[in-house]
């Protein structure tokens, strides 16, 4: 079973503690420290390479850092089995990233499905109608990836990170594949869907104007994370 995390009165969500990565001779980040509230909006800003990708996938338990320790609601991820981990990663974590990672072989609605179905539950009709809905992605329900443009399968990965509202979600580049006027409505659910549930979002971005929607910016530059104002 996944350990249960101590009882704390904190409202920290996700902590960071002197986390190093290196990625060949490059240094990406060293002795990075970050702190989450629980419903706390905050971006990430760099340049192309920074490692903004790269510490979001350790946030998300998908790369290990070199050193230093993550708190996932008062776990420690790299301390489970492989099957522990996925197990938090899915009760947890919602994922939104570049490459999208729909399923080719299941449909826009399968593939919202997938949170219950790895967690061993019955997936809520009712609530995938409403994220097909509250996407735009009603019409287009039983098409495939393969038959959705970039900025529609964009958008099923975001309903399927809200799927189980999970108390983190993790979005790189969210709206980067979309219009200005796609951009701004997925921006908008998952600002609300965030907030009326009491999520925390980190969202890794080049859009200034979707950082500033955020409560908090840091810039990742030089391996550091600084404030940004």
């Amino acid at each position: 079973m996944m350990q249960k995390p101590p009882t704390a009165t904190t409202n920290c969500l996700l902590s960071v503690e002197k986390m190093s990565k290196q990625l060949g001779s490059s240094i990406l980040f060293s002795d990075l420290d970050l702190q989450l509230n629980r419903a706390e909006t905050l971006a990430i800003t760099g340049e192309s390479g920074a490692g903004k990708s790269t510490l979001l996938h350790i946030m998300a338990t998908l790369e290990s850092p070199d050193a230093g320790e993550i708190l996932i609601d008062g776990i420690n991820p790299y301390t489970l089995k492989e099957r522990q981990r996925s197990l938090l990663r899915c009760q947890k974590i919602g994922l939104v990233f570049q490459a999208f990672y729909l399923l080719p072989h299941l449909s826009a609605k399968q593939n919202i499905a997938l949170p219950w179905l790895l967690s061993g539950l019955d997936p809520n009709t009712d609530r995938i109608e409403n994220l097909l809905e509250r996407t735009g992605m009603t019409h287009r329900a039983d098409a495939k990836p393969g038959q959705l443009s970039g900025g529609e399968q964009q958008r099923v990965a975001i309903a399927r990170a809200l799927a189980l509202n999970p108390p983190l979600i993790l979005a790189d580049e969210p709206t980067g594949n979309l219009d200005a006027k796609h951009a701004a409505g997925i921006l908008d659910l998952l600002l609300e869907e965030t907030s009326l549930n009491g999520q925390a979002l980190v969202m890794v971005t080049h859009s200034d104007k979707a950082a500033q929607r955020m409560q908090r910016t840091l810039r990742l530059e030089s391996g550091r994370l600084t404030p940004q104002t």
